[in-house]
């Protein structure tokens, strides 16, 4: 991935007012893992829920303020076309990341991300997903000045949330 687009990404979810990560029956895990690292950098980070009444919860407060990043490959998903179709339509940016046969919705992509995918026999290998995925998260936090005391105030919360092991409890 050359560097200006590296950049563009990172510069749009770091300043993105919701950022949004969906994908399809594998590439999910590449939107999970974008979601759960970049929720913990900054707030408003979510991944767009699985079924349609849920989905439509989502898209009925989307708008221009609002970032789609779509993970689309081969055998692409009906349901990830139809909600970044929605989505567009009221204005949401779109980040794709697909394959080398590129996905049907490259056309409506802001960013297109696209990637070699080599099968493995029949198994879909998802290291290109998830390396891309990181290179785009460590741009966009070093843009995110508060990421660190983000992090540090989220590892404290979850100390306190914790509980303590059965029998170490001092007791009331």
């Amino acid at each position: 991935m050359n560097e200006p687009l590296l950049s563009l990404i990172a510069g749009l979810l770091a300043d993105g007012e919701r950022v949004w990560g969906l994908g399809g029956s594998l590439s999910e895990l590449a939107a999970d893992y974008l979601v759960r690292q970049l929720a913990a950098l900054r707030p408003a980070v979510a991944r767009v829920p699985d079924t349609p009444a849920a989905r439509a919860r989502v898209l009925v407060d989307l708008g221009p303020s609002d970032l789609i990043v779509a993970y689309d490959f081969r055998r692409y998903a009906d349901s990830t076309a139809r909600f970044v179709h929605a989505a567009r339509s009221r204005g949401a940016r779109l980040i794709l990341v697909t394959d080398a046969w590129e996905s049907p919705l490259a056309e409506q992509a802001e960013v297109l991300v696209r990637l070699p995918r080599e099968a493995a026999g029949p198994i879909a290998p998802l290291t290109h997903e998830v390396a891309v995925t990181e290179l785009i998260l460590v741009a966009a936090a070093a843009l995110m000045a508060d990421s660190a005391r983000r992090l540090e105030a989220l590892d404290e919360l979850t100390a306190e949330l914790t509980p303590e092991p059965r029998g170490s409890s001092t007791g009331s």
